[in-house]
């Protein structure tokens, strides 16, 4: 690659003038991505630009000590070190383990909601009056609905259904 001099300054106030640049294979979660970086003299570990990190949309979870690629479709575990500072493993060849989801039966649950709603009945008019509300004998509500409203209903309904 093109080696530009950068000059890179660090929290401490030094600095170092790039002396080439590569680029270089890196797995996230068993993702193969290619990183290019900048080589200095001395002994700097490697450190990840903010325009990488933005590139992949990365979103940092410090809560869970997680960071999210996004833009790469892979989370990582972020190691954190004594000093408080974070690495990634950017070797990690292995995809994530699949996960366990359980298994909902939705036509069991329509089916039970639907009997839930026969717990209440309604008694329609087609007038524009208000709704009322009374107990009926089996315990159910009965009310009194308007004909636009009782469309709207059963067409919401449907829909779902």
């Amino acid at each position: 690659l093109e080696a530009r001099p950068h000059t890179f300054r660090y929290g401490n106030g030094s600095s170092d003038v790039s002396t080439r640049k590569v680029q270089f294979p890196v797995f996230l979660s068993g993702k193969e991505l290619r990183m290019r970086v900048h080589v200095v003299p001395g002994d700097v570990p490697l450190l990840i630009s903010k325009q990488f990190l933005k590139g992949l949309g990365a979103q940092l979870d410090l809560q869970l000590n997680m960071i999210h690629f996004n833009k790469a479709g892979v989370s990582v575990k972020l190691v954190e070190k004594r000093d408080g500072s974070y690495q990634l493993n950017l070797l990690d060849k292995e995809p994530p383990a699949p996960q366990e989801t359980p298994e909902v039966d939705i036509l069991g649950v329509l089916h039970e909601t639907a009997e839930d709603k026969h717990n209440v009945a309604y008694t329609v008019k087609n007038d524009q009056s208000d709704t009322d509300t009374d107990e009926s004998d089996d315990g159910g509500v009965q009310g009194v609905m308007p004909a636009s409203v009782r469309k709207e209903l059963k067409t919401n309904l449907t829909e779902v259904l």
